[in-house]
């Protein structure tokens, strides 16, 4: 299997291809979506931050923005009306993205703590499943972190 470095460029190709993908679904569900046509564009802006990071998510959110912007909101609506809609979408999308991009920090914060003690350490889930060994535990199982 080919795996995807994660870049910034494969990020924003991704986040671009995601948004087009919540685009064209929006378009063909819009009479069931109406009023909730920001939800797949949400999604969009979470997958990208949870798999690519910030600054995939707020290029996410960009992309997401400007194409409710071009495609959703008609012309003869108020200004006052587009910027209240448009803004309520950049502020959720803008917790999603804090939320989300703070929830990967403390895991990779917490591998690497875990990593580096000197002395075995395993994790489990709540049925004693094994989710984590660190160096020291896999030389004293014998077992990979894979395994």
């Amino acid at each position: 299997m080919i795996r995807l470095e994660r870049s910034p460029l494969y990020g924003s190709v991704v986040a671009l291809a995601l948004t087009a993908v919540a685009l064209l679904i929006s378009l063909l569900l819009r009479p069931y979506l109406e009023p909730d046509i920001f939800l797949l564009f949400l999604v969009v802006v979470w997958l990208s931050t949870w798999y690519y990071g910030l600054t995939i998510g707020l290029a996410a959110s960009g992309a997401s923005a400007l194409a409710l912007l071009v495609f959703f909101f008609p012309g003869e609506a108020g200004f006052w009306e587009v910027g209240a809609r448009l803004g309520s979408f950049l502020a959720i999308a803008g917790i999603i993205i804090w939320m989300t991009a703070e929830w990967r920090e403390s895991r990779r914060v917490l591998a690497s703590t875990l990593a580096g003690i000197g002395d075995a350490v395993l994790a489990t889930d709540e049925h004693g499943r094994i989710t984590f060994l660190n160096p020291v535990a896999e030389a004293l199982t014998g077992w990979s972190g894979l395994e």
